[in-house]
Order: C-alpha cells, then structure tokens, then sequence
C-alpha cells in the first residue's frame, strides 16, 4: 500500500495504475468532468474501506451548504433550485467524506492525446482494486453487446438491482451500521451517478475499456 506521503505531488513507484482508454472525440470540459467523476468515486471507495460503528450522519454537513445558497432562494425558478439542491447534495457529501475518510487524491500519472488514447490515473493500491471493480462491473453489463444503447433499455429492468448493488458494495454498507438512512441513500445516489455517466462513455464508445 502506498504510503500516506502520496498525497504530495509526486506520484510514487509503488503507486497502484487505473488505465481508462479512450476513443472518438473529446472536448476539454468533457476530460475535466471525467477527472472530477473519478475523484469522486476515489472518495467513495476510501469511505467504503471505513468500518463506521457509532451514529454517524451527513446532516451538519448539509446545513452548512444549505445555508450558503439560501440568500439566493428569492429568484431562483423551479428548475434551477433542482440544480442547486443536486449540487448541495454532492457537495454534502464530498465534505462529509473528506472528513471522515480522509482521502487521498488520484493523480493523473500520464495522458496520451490520440484517438485511441488514455490516460492513468495513480492511487492508493487498495482504493484503486475498488475502483477498478466498480467501473469493471458497468463494463461488463454491455462488453458482449453490439447494440449497446439497445441493450441497455431492453434490461433497463434487469440491471438496476446490480447497480444498486454495485453500489453499496463500494461504499460497503453493511459496515456502515451507524449511518442513517437519508446519509445512506445520498451516497448511493452519488455512485449511482457515476455508475450512469460512465455507462454512457462506454455506450458511446468514448471509454472503450479501464485496465
């Protein structure tokens, strides 16, 4: 396992690699936000390594948020609220880890510009074997299929449950007692948004496989 020292900036040798390889095009915003998703889910998987015994909640957390768009509720419409209340949401949430997990960032260890190219991401040997096995179980749903956007709504029904249960075992719930339930139900929905944006690069043949 890496040592603590990782989270300097240089990425050490015993550094565990997440290969994503990519293809077709891509805007900068569009690596920017696959950057940001894979922090993210580097959080969640350092969460999910916690054992969590006593009462925990993410509720003073949100209210510190909450609290930091409230003097703009006046003229917000309906439509943009949702978009703030989502952003509160995932804001939440990265605080609430941040200060229980403590994470160690992911550092982007090399990119190569091409179509196909990739780009490795180093991390934490154990953060890292939870990550592959997360973003390995989306992969999987589709590898065999030639239609993917097709597979995907005729067993829309199908592939939920193992969504869900991807999820949880990321965040390796049933070690996380202490947590109630709306906190639970929040970081589900959080990996469940990773699980939909990747699934969407790799339908779109953008992400073409994570090594």
């Amino acid at each position: 396992m890496v040592s603590p020292q990782f989270s300097g900036q240089d990425v050490p040798k015993e550094a565990s690699i997440l290969r994503i390889s990519i293809d077709r095009t891509w805007r900068a915003t569009e690596f920017s936000e696959l950057f940001q998703r894979m922090e993210t889910l580097n959080e969640l998987s350092h969460f999910g390594l916690l054992k969590v015994d006593g009462q925990s909640s993410m509720g003073i957390f949100r209210s510190r948020f909450a609290r930091r768009f409230r003097h703009d509720a006046f003229w917000m419409d309906a439509e943009f609220e949702g978009h703030i209340e989502e952003q509160v949401e995932a804001e939440t949430i990265r605080d609430f880890v941040r200060e229980t997990a403590n994470p160690i960032p992911l550092h982007v260890a090399r990119i190569q510009f091409a179509s196909p190219g990739f780009t490795d991401l180093a991390g934490i040997g154990k953060v890292i074997g939870e990550i592959r096995r997360f973003v390995m179980a989306i992969v999987e749903r589709y590898d065999a299929k030639e239609d993917r956007a097709l597979a995907r709504a005729e067993k829309e029904q199908t592939v939920i449950s193992k969504k869900i249960a991807n999820a949880e075992r990321l965040l390796n719930l049933s070690n996380k007692m202490g947590l109630d339930h709306q906190t639970r139900n929040m970081m589900v929905r959080q990996a469940l948004d990773i699980d939909r944006y990747i699934e969407e690069k790799v339908i779109d043949r953008q992400i073409t496989s994570f090594d």
